[in-house]
């Protein structure tokens, strides 16, 4: 009998083996490599949460390392910028100008000393990203502030050239550097509405404001040494130069200081009700103009062969037709006025122009256009006396009182 021969526990009649060597022909059962990893996952999973327990401490100690970091640093930034007495935002015009670099170099030496004191590098970063952006919103605010500090301080520097400006025309007595003066003070003003931004209106305002403060300046020098030379000419060409509020004020001065000599002219003349100070004969009798007179007035106040009735009138003796009183205005060819009130003009043509001036305000402004509305508001008399005026005006004009 013949016995099969097994290769690999298979029958093979033509081998001379019987059996293979088990570690040769049969493969173990046994998944070695499945059970290490079923044996060492509870192990593995250990390790994981360890590790991940480590990453988390570890992270919660770099968030704790940035974020003291970045609240000292955030505590010297605001001391920079807002202490009320060294911070950058308590500095203005020049000074702030000035200061903003000293203090971007105070915030970037903070930020370098803070960094510096890190010893963990994921701390260093976290917090060189945090702290970066901080500064640079904190810069980004900082120039802001300089730019308008810069703007203002521009400003504050053209109003002192300006005042100078001022200045240097009061005292030119209206001499031929005068005219360059004012051009330049124009130009400043130019500059100053430039940098400020401002509409052509507030440029205009601000010529007419500072032409009027360099015009009432110079009046008060000129009326030191000259105070009717500075009336004379207040009254022709600086009365056009200010706004009626500053014109008031320095018609008001110069009528202070020009006065005595006005009273002691006048008094030697024989008083404002003796003598009619008709055309140039204040001028001449102060001997500060040389005026051409006609012949009625030849004889410095002798006025024409006229009836004594009209001569000893205020509208003729003042060139005043309508009895004007003062009250403050600053008329025209105005020279004084009398212990009355009445203003004293020096022609007739002045006196006529003041009374033309208020019957015009009278229509505009109170819409007043009849000689009843006119007399009435104007003559402060009994009213017995204020129908008669109206009467002989409605008779000498050929009108109606009510009639417009």
């Amino acid at each position: 009998m013949q016995v099969p021969i097994y290769q690999n526990n298979t029958p093979n009649p033509q081998s001379e083996q019987s059996f293979a060597r088990p570690g040769e022909n049969v493969q173990p059962t046994f998944d070695y490599e499945r059970a290490m990893e079923r044996a060492t996952q509870p192990l593995k999973a250990g390790i994981g949460l360890s590790v991940k327990f480590v990453e988390k401490a570890e992270a919660q100690q770099v968030k704790a390392e940035a974020d003291e970091a970045l609240n000292g640093l955030d505590q010297e930034l605001r001391e920079l910028q807002w202490n009320p007495e060294s911070g950058y935002y308590a500095m203005k015009g020049k000074t702030a100008v000035e200061g903003y670099d000293p203090t971007r170099e105070a915030m970037n030496k903070a930020y370098q000393t803070r960094l510096d004191k890190l010893q963990n590098p994921l701390a260093k970063q976290a917090f060189t990203s945090v702290a970066l952006e901080k500064i640079n919103s904190y810069d980004q605010s900082m120039q802001r502030y300089r730019l308008k500090e810069n703007a203002a301080y521009k400003a504050e520097v053209s109003d002192t050239r300006a005042k100078s400006l001022i200045d240097d025309f009061a005292f030119s007595g209206f001499g031929p550097d005068s005219e360059r003066t004012m051009a330049s003070l124009m130009d400043e003003v130019d500059y100053q509405g430039k940098i400020g931004g401002k509409s052509p209106e507030w440029i205009a305002r601000q010529k007419d404001n500072y032409a009027a403060l360099a015009y009432a300046s110079a009046y008060q020098q000129m009326a030191v040494e000259d105070p009717y030379g500075a009336l004379k000419h207040f009254q022709q060409v600086g009365s056009t130069k200010m706004s009626p509020d500053v014109s008031r004020k320095t018609y008001a001065l110069l009528r202070e200081r020009v006065w005595p000599q006005l009273q002691e002219t006048v008094d030697a003349m024989g008083g404002p009700e003796a003598i009619g100070l008709t055309q140039g004969s204040a001028a001449r009798a102060a001997g500060k103009v040389d005026v051409r007179v006609s012949g009625a007035q030849a004889g410095l106040g002798t006025p024409p062969s006229v009836p004594d009735k009209v001569l000893n009138t205020i509208g003729y003796k003042f060139c005043n037709p309508l009895n004007i009183k003062v009250f403050g205005n600053n008329w025209s060819g105005m020279v004084g006025q009398d212990a009355r009130g009445h203003a004293i003009f020096e022609t007739p043509q002045d006196g006529i122009c003041a009374a033309a001036k208020i019957l015009k305000t009278y229509a505009s402004k109170y819409g007043i256009n009849t000689v009843d509305g006119i007399v009435d508001r104007f003559c402060a008399a009994s009213d017995g006396v204020t129908r008669a005026y109206i009467s002989n005006v409605c008779k000498a004009m050929g009108v109606n009182p009510g009639e417009a």
